[in-house]
């Protein structure tokens, strides 16, 4: 996924970062981040000729793709419960049922659910598949609000379909203007679809926004 990082830092006379602090995070990334500026050498600031201490905010820009091996769909309440227990091991045949049946065109969105409620379930060859043979969708551009919209520090998660294509359809969320506001844009936004085997299919996916704070 797209994402933002804004990092505020002290300029030293010397041209050396200190004092970093996050203002919009992404996971994983800030402390590499705030690393990486400690240990660069800038231009200071001058006044009447002369370096001074000055503070400075990087905005910096990331494509961040999903971590490999970690997506499972999204499931309702009684997808999880049809596969609990002793139940687990047959959610996942009837999955493996639907990615290879005896001709005919593959259910594979249905059977990454049933292999989702599964691994839920605490069947771990159930989790082994999806994360071997499964890649989720991910949100390939950045879909931020103008600063005057007063949507900073609103966050929250989303459910659309990501066709075949990239295309992302029929979502929902909470009812909040932040979250129609990032509803009305998806649809125009580039995915790309989740991958079965090398091959794109259509499924739900959760898609969730984080506005900066200015």
């Amino acid at each position: 996924m797209a994402g933002a990082l804004n990092v505020r830092c002290v300029i030293t006379e010397e041209g050396r970062a200190e004092e970093c602090q996050v203002s919009k995070y992404i996971p994983e990334l800030d402390r590499w981040v705030i690393a990486k500026l400690e240990g660069a050498s800038f231009v200071p600031a001058t006044y009447r000729g002369m370096p001074v201490r000055s503070s400075y905010l990087f905005d910096l820009r990331f494509d961040v793709p999903e971590a490999p091996g970690r997506w499972r769909p999204p499931l309702d309440p009684s997808q999880i419960d049809a596969c609990k227990g002793t139940k687990a091991q047959g959610c996942m045949a009837a999955a493996l049922g639907l990615l290879s049946p005896d001709g005919g065109t593959r259910e594979v969105d249905r059977a990454s659910r049933l292999l989702g409620a599964a691994c839920a379930a605490g069947l771990p060859a159930a989790c082994r598949r999806l994360d071997e043979s499964f890649q989720a969708p991910r949100l390939l551009d950045d879909v931020s609000p103008p600063p005057a919209s007063g949507f900073a520090g609103a966050e929250g998660d989303i459910v659309c379909w990501i066709s075949a294509m990239g295309h992302a359809h029929d979502c929902r969320g909470p009812g909040s203007a932040p979250a129609g506001w990032f509803i009305e844009r998806l649809p125009g936004a580039r995915f790309a679809p989740a991958i079965f085997e090398g091959e794109p299919f259509e499924t739900e996916y959760v898609v969730r926004f984080s506005f900066r704070r200015y």
